[in-house]
């Protein structure tokens, strides 16, 4: 008699499974619109987008945002062009054209892949320089104060409000002047927005920058440089890819920053 299996389905438990509105959500919040922005664009009422934030802190068992998004990232519920600024894009369609013609259309065997991690860590302090200055020419009542910066720096990593108030010796109340003060002059509606405006800035205190920046560097490096020898693709899906692999290169690199505290992600 022939024996029988039972065939068992097995399921990963650490995927999350959102629908079509979460998802929405999620890209809306990171594009920093509001709730009521979110209610209008969606054509749903306030409630019930309540409730789709409710939902997501249940699939993802936290309500803390910068987890969440990163999850989201990592499961490709977002993608790494939802990431980008697009005051951004215009400096990544630049170094396209750069590396392009450097490393694919001339073929140049005098340039290696030393060169190119060389031109792609540039590319990237060029653009970190220019959002600096950018910083730096607001008006000075535009900028964050000292203790404006110390409250970021402190939620950034991880700090509950009852501790910040302790730190600064200032009411609940206080602080949430403070919050709202913040949003305010960065022009976002919430701290994962905070956080992202505060890296394009380059002002949080980030460890391990360089090193992410490195490890990032040298992996955008090696995809690109295979490009050359790729006879499949026509010339314009190399310069696509080229384009889609800086701007990989540079979320990877401002994401990693923004998870770097919490290594656990």
């Amino acid at each position: 008699m022939p024996k029988t299996y039972k065939i068992h389905r097995v399921i990963d438990r650490n995927i999350i499974i959102l629908n079509h509105l979460e998802i929405f959500y999620l890209r809306l919040y990171i594009h920093n619109l509001n709730t009521l922005e979110i209610s209008q664009f969606l054509e749903i009422d306030v409630p019930k987008v309540n409730r789709i934030r409710a939902s997501i802190y249940k699939k993802y068992k936290t309500k803390n945002w910068t987890k969440i998004i990163a999850k989201a990232f990592m499961q490709n519920h977002l993608m790494k062009k939802d990431f980008i600024d697009e005051s951004l894009k215009t400096d990544i369609l630049k170094q396209t054209k750069l590396v392009y013609e450097k490393c694919i259309q001339r073929n140049d065997l005098d340039y290696s892949i030393e060169d190119l991690r060389r031109d792609l860590t540039r590319y990237y302090i060029d653009v970190e320089v220019k959002l600096v200055e950018e910083y730096n020419r607001m008006e000075d009542d535009k900028k964050l104060t000292e203790n404006e910066l110390v409250i970021i720096e402190l939620k950034f990593n991880g700090f509950t409000n009852e501790i910040i108030c302790d730190e600064l010796g200032i009411s609940e109340s206080r602080l949430t002047q403070y919050s709202g003060d913040i949003y305010q002059k960065l022009k976002v509606t919430n701290w994962f927005n905070v956080y992202k405006k505060c890296l394009y800035y380059n002002l949080l205190k980030i460890d391990n920058a360089a090193e992410i920046i490195k490890i990032e560097v040298h992996k955008s490096a090696s995809r690109m440089f295979k490009l050359k020898y790729l006879t499949r693709l026509e010339q314009n899906e190399k310069k696509l890819t080229v384009y889609t692999n800086l701007i990989e290169l540079y979320s990877n690199i401002e994401f990693g920053q923004l998870l770097s505290r919490d290594s656990k992600l």
